[in-house]
């Protein structure tokens, strides 16, 4: 049997649901702390309450942005079941009807190697980080709304649309950031074993590092020439953020 984690929902769209399904470097109720590189990036499926037994609601990704892990779902609005539950989440976020309560929860499996003990705050917790070699520490094999989740810090962000051309810059931003801290975390994890990173991982971080130098200059070239001030300053911003992630 799988454990099982809350998570938070947003709606992006007929038929897609966007959630944060878990923040990383915090003790949750269970008392585990997850750290970047655990959840990766996996394909996962959606179900009703955790229940095995139902036709799937949908089906989509998950993956770590900043310090949050997100999960991409396309739900079958063709099945009545999950339209009942894309509606009912609908109403739930609506701010006309008050505070949002559902939470969300997702069936995992930790592999081996993947959970150390550690002491934060003078609580002994369990540390959920990703395996040597930088791949994921657990399979995620589904996620549904529930009533109640372990997970500290959840709850519904918004509905929306579209995203938003500020949606996008935050996104760009998030997923350099937590590009960074994954890299510091492992880097951090093969340190304590008395090790460097490894060359395939060094090679990755160079080629972020070129593209990243890429996205600036196009960047550049977009803000109107005559005004250097306001390059200056997005060009520090960037690096700023990008130097030190969220």
């Amino acid at each position: 049997m799988s454990n099982r984690k809350s998570i938070s929902f947003k709606d992006a769209g007929k038929g897609m649901v966007e959630a944060v399904f878990a923040t990383l470097n915090v003790v949750d109720k269970d008392g585990d702390v997850t750290l970047p590189g655990f959840f990766g990036k996996q394909e996962v499926i959606m179900l009703p309450s955790h229940d095995w037994d139902s036709v799937p609601l949908g089906k989509g990704t998950i993956e770590e942005v900043g310090d949050k892990a997100v999960a991409t779902i396309k739900m079958n609005l063709a099945i009545p079941t999950a339209k009942d539950w894309y509606e009912a989440l609908k109403f739930d976020v609506d701010p006309a009807n008050g505070t949002p309560l559902t939470e969300w929860s997702y069936g995992f499996r930790v592999l081996p190697g993947a959970r150390t003990s550690d002491e934060r705050a003078g609580q002994q917790v369990s540390i959920l980080g990703p395996l040597d070699d930088g791949s994921p520490g657990v399979k995620v094999d589904e996620v549904s709304p529930v009533v109640v989740g372990a997970g500290e810090d959840t709850g519904t962000l918004s509905v929306k649309g579209k995203k938003t051309f500020s949606d996008e810059a935050d996104s760009v931003l998030a997923a350099v950031e937590g590009f960074i801290k994954r890299a510091k975390s492992l880097a951090d994890l093969r340190a304590k074993d008395g090790r460097c990173l490894s060359a395939d991982n060094m090679e990755k971080i160079k080629g972020v590092y070129t593209g990243v130098n890429s996205i600036t200059e196009s960047l550049d070239a977009l803000l109107v020439d005559d005004d250097a001030d306001a390059k200056a300053q997005a060009r520090r911003i960037f690096a700023d953020r990008a130097a030190r992630g969220r």
